[in-house]
């Protein structure tokens, strides 16, 4: 009997190490769930700012496009009616100072033409 005492505090000794490793494992591994768990959660949310951001910035430059394209739009109507304008103005002249009487019958066609349009106007106004 001698002999097993000393097994028998090795077997208590091992039984009680492999309980206490493995409570302590269990206990880390528990721990190290929830360190990765809140290091998910705040990767989550750092790219979610970072996608708000980039939605952002994307719509400022999309109205920034949108505001360029309008000005030259705009930019470049004004030149072409001021353009319009000039050269009818320049034919005119040029008209009246070849030939007079063709550039007043011209006129006479245009008072026509337009006195024709503002009836047609006034017409679908009272409609």
């Amino acid at each position: 009997m001698d002999i097993w005492i000393p097994v028998l505090a090795a077997l208590v000794t091992g039984l009680i190490s492999f309980i206490a490793s493995t409570m302590k494992s269990s206990k880390e591994l528990d721990k190290v769930k929830i360190e990765n768990e809140s290091k998910l959660e705040q990767l989550k949310q750092q790219h979610l700012d970072e996608m708000d951001k980039l939605e952002k910035e994307h719509l400022a430059a999309i109205k920034k496009m949108e505001t360029e394209v309008e000005l030259k739009l705009k930019e470049y109507g004004d030149t072409k009616e001021t353009d319009v304008k000039y050269g009818f103005l320049n034919d005119i002249i040029r008209q009246a100072l070849t030939n007079p009487q063709q550039a007043a019958q011209s006129m006479e066609g245009l008072q026509k033409l337009s006195d024709l349009a503002k009836q047609m106007s006034n017409d679908n106004e009272k409609k």
